[in-house]
């Protein structure tokens, strides 16, 4: 079976799943897209302010990928950087 089979289904599995298991855990859990957030409802100016998504991506995506480095020498140095 060729690999790019392997991945589409495997994508087609993924979206499905967001959907529905998305769509079933929102009306279990009751939530409302329509309720503001922590930043709108305590907007202080300082520490609670609304953002636009691209700059929350921006700053979960750099805390996610700045560990990297750092876990990555701490695994070589557990588990030894020469392949086996």
């Amino acid at each position: 079976m060729n690999t790019l089979v392997i991945v589409l289904i495997a994508a087609v599995c993924l979206i499905a799943a967001y959907a529905l298991y998305g769509r079933w855990l929102a009306k279990k859990w009751g939530i409302d897209p329509n309720a503001k957030t922590p930043a709108v409802v305590h907007n202080d100016g300082q520490d609670y302010v609304p953002t636009d998504g691209l700059t929350v991506f921006a700053h979960q995506f750099s805390s996610i990928a700045g560990a990297g480095p750092v876990t990555g020498a701490i695994q070589a140095a557990a588990f030894g950087w020469l392949p086996v």
